[in-house]
């Protein structure tokens, strides 16, 4: 029998197909050429990481605004927002001219943005406090990790300890 596309059963696999196949992006597992460390170095300084980061904080204000309006347990849930935020405005500011890619306006108006966005850190899930990308991916991975291990998440075999298929927090 044919699986009717919006029904409980279509729902609960692309829920559960999400959270338990969800492989975080993790740009050291790219199959990259070598590279002489100044040319890492080089590639890392280009301003587009800046901009995919802006990209992925403005996807993770949008998905948690989205998951607010989500009755379905199971479909909320399957959202996770991770909110990274420099440690002080400061610092903030510190990174950007030190990147020197934005014009002293686009400065002041990221510094501006930060100020504001900063307020709202409690209404995400997860908060880290930027050090350093290696740092902020270890504690990304972490708490994705942690995510696949909620009970809400954990389907166990009635009368059992043994995990539903596919539906495990490994």
């Amino acid at each position: 029998m044919k699986m009717r596309v919006g029904s409980l059963e279509h729902r609960d696999l692309l829920c559960w197909t999400f959270l338990d196949t969800h492989t975080a992006f993790e740009p050291e597992s790219l199959a990259w050429p070598k590279l002489e460390p100044k040319h890492i170095a080089l590639l890392r300084s280009f301003p587009f990481w800046a901009f995919a980061l802006s990209l992925e904080q403005e996807a993770g204000r949008m998905i948690t605004v989205f998951a607010e309006t989500i009755d379905d347990p199971l479909v909320r849930n399957s959202l996770v927002d991770v909110f990274i935020m420099p440690p002080t405005i400061d610092e903030l500011e510190k990174r950007l001219r030190k990147r020197g890619t934005e014009t002293e306006a686009q400065v002041q108006s990221r510094l501006a943005t930060g100020r504001e966005e900063s307020k709202l850190w409690r209404l995400y899930k997860y908060t880290i406090l930027s050090s350093s990308m290696e740092e902020d991916l270890t504690k990304f991975r972490a708490i994705m990790r942690a995510e696949r291990y909620l009970s809400q998440r954990l389907e166990l075999q009635p009368g059992t300890a043994e995990p539903v298929r596919g539906k495990t927090g490994g």
